[in-house]
């Protein structure tokens, strides 16, 4: 996860972390500010975000159904796109010392996925 993402949501836990188990429900500002929050993560890196990231973020917070899908609403409407995964960037790759294997199992998909392409051209 990126270093960045990882900062947004301890600030969030910081701030929203809900200790008290019960059940009313969320205020607006609440939802609307950790939309913010994850927007501005996105934003971060390239304009989107990953559903995991995005878990993260807001784990400890017991959002119910309904506000986690106005969460995802508002960032989506923000022109965040909430992804399944990220490729790691460079930097990425070296701050988590991917070993040459890794690598080169990489390499060979992005191979194989060139040659599926070159060959529906066909």
């Amino acid at each position: 996860m990126p270093e960045n993402i990882k900062s947004k949501i301890k600030e969030f836990d910081d701030i929203y972390i809900d200790d008290d188990d019960s059940d009313e429900p969320f205020e607006t500002s609440k939802t609307e500010e950790a939309a913010n929050l994850i927007v501005e993560a996105a934003k971060m890196t390239g304009n989107e975000i990953t559903y995991s990231e995005i878990n993260a973020m807001i784990a400890d917070s017991n959002f119910d159904k309904d506000a986690l899908e106005d969460i995802y609403d508002i960032v989506e409407s923000k022109n965040i796109s909430i992804i399944e995964t990220r490729e790691p960037n460079a930097s990425e790759l070296e701050d988590e010392d991917v070993d040459d294997d890794e690598l080169l199992e990489l390499e060979l998909e992005e191979d194989d996925l060139l040659n599926d392409e070159e060959d529906e051209k066909k």
